[in-house]
């Protein structure tokens, strides 16, 4: 442990994810819907992100949709065969200074 700490981390940050997955399929609920009271806010929710990322190239999408289901951006390189970690941060930077992540905040205000 002592001679690869950082590997020991990503391990128990796995084992977490992977912990709170199983918990949250048996108690039958999605992440989402687990944090929220209103059912139908959740729907919404749901929906307005999944239009959103249906106006995304796939590239884009991919790495959206893997960083919000939380892997690190370490994890998305190895499952996308990205060529680097700057590569992804690209991406995700390149989306929140967009002209069409502008207006989306614009128009969820």
């Amino acid at each position: 442990m002592l001679e690869f700490p950082n590997e020991f981390r990503a391990h128990r940050r796995t084992q977490k994810r992977w912990r709170e997955q199983d918990a949250s399929e048996r108690r039958g609920l999605t992440t989402a819907a687990a944090e929220t009271q209103d059912p139908a806010g959740a729907v919404a929710g749901n929906l307005w992100t999944a239009d959103c990322l249906a106006e995304l190239d796939p590239r884009t999408r991919a790495v959206v949709e893997l960083r919000m289901d939380g892997y690190s951006h370490a994890e998305i390189v190895e499952m996308l065969g990205e060529t680097s970690i700057r590569a992804v941060e690209g991406v995700l930077h390149r989306l929140r200074n967009s002209q069409w992540a502008r207006k989306k905040r614009k128009d969820e205000r």
